[in-house]
């Protein structure tokens, strides 16, 4: 393994990354389909109200695995990108002990943090506490899922390293919400599904490990280690807030529509927030295929055809989400209306979610262009700003407004960190990056 690492020239890697692009766009399909799949099942199985507490809890578990894995995810990806390039195995071997050690300690005691939290706010015990607990235990396993993820992505095996994520962790928490439904019928509630979550997330942690070792044996695991922890935190801790501003502006409105209105409000609020990011599934395939590739091509100087990679994937993405929002748009209430009676009054916050999404597309990747070029401070700058604004807007909103005011405050904070980063990629880099483009990208496709 070793020879063959060392055999992959740079050309080599970018016609991997772009061979792998169809690939990573069909599982992102796949994942969203069967997300929307379950979220249908659940919110059909369980009732607004059931569900609202499975999504809250969920919700609140994704949101802890981005603190949890401290940036060393994004980390990873650049690294270990970096050492294949230099062929430093035993720095390598290093930086893979050290990620995963680290953030699967940091996500056992933040889980066990906020659980114990949680007991003390909620006074006592309750089928929605226990959900909520249940939840908690998934956040070391989607860490560490995500750790894999991203080595297998540094090491230029963008698709088969999203599997246990975007493929076996979906389907089989579909097939045991199924099973368990068939065999409980009307006592299936919250506390099995997040069981069915559990259990999937478990099995799917166990094959990305597999993976990594397989792939790693000869070049890496045979490695004497090397360390260089304090130079990986500096860089981790930027990353760690890039991260974690992402995730708020991502579920900071899920979150606060629960804690102001309720677990029936998030519910039928997330619903229509995971319909919406719907619309964003093509920027997320994009940029998983480019995140290597930008990275290599700025490590090269080649700044054109970077330009072309990113202005090329915003295109794309463009092209692929303005008809769904649209569809959104103009048939967003019978969408809602699938997951049954009650959903609907989520209508006008996906219309305006849905708008945001598109201008996201538009942007490009922005955030990854930076992050990827060593400038993750300058993405926590900008993203840091619009999360606060965010925060802010959702806590003025909320109470007169409602699921829109969420919204509204959601959109704004996505147009405004897309305008910032887009800004700083030209100054840093200077390339653009949406879907128009300059004129060189538009004279060379």
């Amino acid at each position: 393994m070793r020879a063959a690492f060392s055999r992959i020239s740079e050309s080599d890697r970018l016609r991997r990354a772009a061979k792998g692009a169809p690939a990573t766009f069909a599982l992102k399909v796949g994942a969203t389909g069967a997300t929307l799949l379950l979220n249908l099942l659940l919110a059909r199985m369980l009732g607004v109200a059931a569900f609202g507490a499975y999504a809250y809890a969920t919700t609140w578990a994704s949101f802890l695995a981005v603190p949890a894995i401290l940036g060393l995810d994004l980390l990873l990806l650049r690294e270990v990108a970096a050492a294949l390039t230099r062929r430093e195995w035993s720095l390598l071997a290093g930086l893979l002990r050290f990620a995963h050690l680290v953030a699967a300690v940091v996500a056992v005691g933040l889980a066990i943090l906020v659980s114990v939290a949680a007991y003390f706010l909620t006074g006592g015990p309750s089928t929605a506490l226990m959900v909520f607990w249940l939840a908690m235990v998934t956040v070391p396993l989607v860490t560490l899922i995500r750790l894999n993820q991203a080595a297998m992505r540094g090491l230029d095996r963008v698709v088969v390293g999203q599997l246990p994520e975007l493929a076996v962790r979906p389907a089989l928490v579909i097939v045991f919400v199924l099973a368990a439904y068939l065999v409980l019928g009307p006592r299936f509630d919250g506390v099995w599904a997040i069981l069915c979550l559990l259990l999937a997330s478990a099995i799917a942690l166990v094959v990305g490990a597999i993976q990594l070792i397989l792939q790693l044996r000869a070049a890496v695991v045979a490695a004497s280690p090397i360390y260089r922890i304090g130079v990986w935190f500096r860089s981790a801790g930027p990353l760690l807030l890039v991260g974690s501003i992402i995730v708020i502006n991502r579920q900071i409105d899920i979150i606060l529509v629960g804690a102001l209105m309720g677990l029936e409000a998030a519910g039928i609020y997330a619903v229509a927030s995971r319909g919406a990011e719907l619309i964003s599934f093509v920027l997320y395939a994009v940029n998983a295929s480019l995140a290597p590739r930008i990275a290599s091509l700025y490590a090269s100087g080649d700044t054109a055809a970077l330009e072309r990679a990113v202005v090329g994937g915003a295109r794309a993405a463009t092209l692929f989400s303005a008809p769904l929002a649209v569809a959104f748009i103009l048939f967003g209430a019978q969408f809602l209306g699938l997951f049954g009676p009650g959903f609907a009054a989520g209508t006008s916050a996906l219309v305006i979610l849905s708008v945001a999404r598109v201008a996201d597309a538009f942007a490009g990747s922005v955030g990854m262009a930076l992050t990827m070029t060593g400038n993750e401070r300058a993405t926590a700058v900008g993203m840091g700003a619009a999360a606060a604004a965010n925060i802010a807007l959702n806590l003025l909103l909320i109470p007169p407004w409602g699921m829109v005011g969420a919204a509204t405050a959601s959109a704004t904070s996505v147009v405004m960190w897309n305008v910032i980063l887009a800004t700083m990629v030209h100054r840093r880099l200077g390339i653009a990056t949406t879907a128009w483009g300059n004129d060189r990208s538009r004279a060379r496709p």
